[in-house]
C-alpha cells in the first residue's frame, strides 16, 4: 500500500469519508480521538463503524482510536472488533511503549490490523525504536508534533522539533518501516504545506498527513518520484548490475547506499504504475 498521504476525517462527519477517498488520499483516517468531544465518543464509534462498512473496498482506511490505556480506547477497539470490516490500519495515539501495541492487538481481536504508532509523548520518543520494531513489518511510525511540543514545552515550529523528527526517522529505519510526518496546521496556506512536505521528505519521511483535502495534491507531488528521479534510479540499477564493485556514474560514486536509495525510488514508482 502507498503511504505518501494520510487525510484525517472526523468520525462525526461520515459524509466526509467518501469525499476524502475521492480526494485521492493514500490513507483516509477516521478519527475517534482529537476531533471528538468526550460526550460524543459513543456516537462517534457507531458512525465510524458505519463508515467502515459503507466505504468501497478500494479505499485504504485507518481508524484512530483513543489511547489504549484510557477508558475510551478499549471501547473503540471492542467496537472495531465487532464491526465486520477490519480497517487497513489502526492508529494508536499517545503510545509510550511496546506494551501499548500488545494491549491494542489483544483488544482488537478480529479487527487487529497493521498499527500506525503516533510518537507524540516524551516517553514514546524515548522508546521509539522498540515501538517501531513492535509494529513492523507492516505498520508505520507517525510523528505527532502538536502533542509532543506541548509536553516538551517547545514551540510548534520546525527547528525546535528537529531532534524529535530525526529520532522518529532513525527508529523507523532501525525497524525497516516507513515514517509519516505530522499535518501542516494552516489549512489556507497551501504553499507553506508544500514547503514543509519538502523538508519532511528531505529528512527521510515517506509521507505527510493532512487535515484538509486541498493539501493532498501538494503532498503527492512532493513524495512521488519525478521523471528525472526515476530515470536516474534506472541508470543506477543498470550500472550496478553491470559492475562487481564501486563505480562512478556521471562523475559520482555509486555504492550500496546509493543503490538502495535508487531501488526505493523504483519501488514507489512501480506501485504508482510510473
Amino acid at each position: 500500500m502507498l503511504n505518501r498521504s494520510l487525510l484525517f476525517v472526523p468520525a462525526l462527519r461520515p459524509e466526509r469519508v467518501a469525499k476524502a477517498v475521492a480526494a485521492g488520499a493514500d490513507i483516509v483516517c477516521i478519527d475517534l480521538e482529537d476531533s471528538v468531544a468526550p460526550e460524543r465518543k459513543a456516537e462517534a464509534r457507531e458512525l465510524a463503524v458505519a463508515s467502515l462498512r459503507a466505504s468501497p473496498a478500494r479505499a485504504t482506511l485507518a481508524v484512530r482510536i483513543n489511547p489504549i490505556r484510557g477508558e475510551e480506547g478499549p471501547r473503540d477497539a471492542a467496537a472495531l472488533a465487532a464491526a465486520g470490516r477490519k480497517p487497513d490500519y489502526v492508529m494508536l495515539p499517545k503510545i509510550e511503549g511496546v506494551e501499548d501495541v500488545a494491549e491494542a492487538g489483544q483488544r482488537l481481536g478480529a479487527a487487529a490490523a497493521p498499527i500506525i504508532a503516533i510518537i507524540e509523548t516524551a516517553l514514546g520518543l524515548e522508546n521509539a525504536t522498540a515501538i517501531a520494531r513492535a509494529v513492523a513489518p507492516d505498520g508505520l511510525l507517525f510523528f505527532g508534533a502538536m502533542d509532543l511540543s506541548a509536553e516538551l514545552g517547545c514551540a510548534l515550529e520546525w527547528e525546535p522539533l528537529i531532534y524529535a523528527r530525526g529520532r522518529v526517522i532513525q527508529a523507523a529505519a532501525c525497524a525497516g518501516i516507513d515514517a509519516m510526518d505530522t499535518p501542516y496546521p494552516d489549512i489556507a496556506d497551501e504553499a507553506g504545506g508544500i514547503a514543509e512536505a519538502k523538508r519532511a521528505r528531505s529528512f527521510g519521511f515517506t509521507g505527510k498527513a493532512a487535515i484538509h483535502p486541498k493539501h493532498i495534491a501538494g503532498i503527492h507531488a512532493t513524495f512521488t518520484p519525478s521523471v528525472a528521479e526515476i530515470a536516474w534510479a534506472k541508470r543506477v540499477r543498470e550500472a550496478i548490475g553491470a559492475s562487481s564493485g564501486v563505480l562512478q556514474l556521471d562523475g559520482k560514486m555509486i555504492d550500496r547506499p546509493v543503490a538502495r536509495a535508487a531501488e526505493r525510488v523504483l519501488g514507489i514508482a512501480q506501485r504508482l504504475g510510473l
